[in-house]
């Protein structure tokens, strides 16, 4: 999970966010081609290329493949032949900190002093997370439902029924009074005390005041988060339990008619319910998939910035144009949101 974070958080900021970012703070007339890109701060292009290839190698190591993990299996995993791989491991993890504390830095020194764009502000969102006792945590915990002003629900993931529910006739989280939800890094930190590492809590008061309430602080936090989870990763690393090698059985049988698993996916909850029938079949199934739960946000940013644009100019063009911005800060899924 680690792995795959910083591999996709690494592709959506310098290939989707950094562009818009250069283009939206004025060191750019336009969205820089990738060869601008590049070229812009070679340092920085190198850092990313690095990160990328460290979350790829992490989940090769661990996963059997980079892509699709094939290691896994109900309650444990294939021998991984930890020794040699946690050190290779180690090394890769170091390398992305030393990468990270130079990309934070750089991202503080262009951006921070900067206003946003108002269109990109949030208006009083509903925050969703897991957490552990308010710590970060991606796997497992109980879920946290933040809409401020002390309106907060914190509950086990099977509980998750009595305050929201899937329609099929509907996209996203129905809640009661069609609030608006976001999930993902924004909420992360939001419901975490311990997101932010306290060697980058300086840099979080660095910003100017219009970054707390935008959208684009999302992408900020997206570098703080390969830090946190880095970090995590090499303790992780140091878990005596990793050299420890023995045989596993799978359970034959079966205690639970409904299974419900839940992670903080890069992109937000990932939430998965399936019910078994009689003969021990699947016969009802359930996915809460980040984007999906983003989506209504999404469309209601959308369509409140369009139609103000449209009011204003009547370029439709200028709307598109505009209009991927947005969509792109919430560094949307496609696929996963079909599932």
């Amino acid at each position: 999970m680690i792995g795959e974070l910083i591999k996709s958080h690494s592709l959506h900021f310098f290939f989707q966010a950094l562009p818009d970012l250069l283009y939206l703070f004025g060191y750019k007339n336009h969205q820089p081609e990738l060869s601008e890109l590049i070229q812009f701060d070679p340092d920085l292009t190198s850092k990313f290329y690095d990160l990328i290839k460290i979350g790829n190698e992490i989940d090769g190591l661990f996963g059997g493949r980079s892509i699709h993990p094939i290691t896994m299996f109900p309650g444990s995993t294939i021998s991984i032949d930890s020794a040699k791989k946690i050190k290779i491991a180690e090394r890769y993890l170091q390398k992305a900190e030393e990468n990270l504390e130079y990309v934070i830095e750089r991202f503080v020194k262009l951006f921070a002093k900067s206003s946003t764009p108002q269109y990109f502000d949030l208006s009083k969102p509903i925050y969703m997370s897991l957490h552990n006792n308010e710590l970060y945590y991606r796997y497992d915990g109980n879920i946290k439902i933040n809409a401020g002003e002390n309106k907060i629900a914190d509950f086990i993931v099977d509980n998750y029924k009595i305050y929201f529910d899937k329609d099929p006739g509907l996209r996203g989280i129905n809640f009661q009074n069609d609030e608006i939800v976001i999930v993902g890094p924004l909420a992360r930190y939001v419901n975490s005390r311990d997101f932010v590492q306290e060697i980058y809590k300086p840099a979080i008061d660095k910003f100017d005041s219009s970054w707390y309430e935008s959208l684009l602080f999302s992408n900020f936090l997206r570098l703080l988060e390969m830090a946190h989870e880095a970090d995590r990763g090499l303790k992780i690393l140091k878990n005596p339990i990793l050299k420890k090698q023995e045989g596993y059985t799978l359970p034959i049988n079966i205690k639970n008619k409904d299974g419900i698993g839940i992670v903080e996916a890069p992109r937000g909850i990932l939430l998965h319910h399936y019910h078994l029938d009689e003969k021990n079949q699947i016969n009802e199934v359930k996915l809460f998939i980040a984007t999906e739960i983003n989506i209504p946000t999404i469309n209601k940013m959308l369509n409140d910035f369009s139609v103000d644009l449209y009011d204003k100019t009547g370029d439709i063009e200028l709307i598109k144009q505009k209009a991927q911005l947005i969509i792109r800060s919430f560094d949307p899924c496609i696929s996963c949101a079909t599932h």
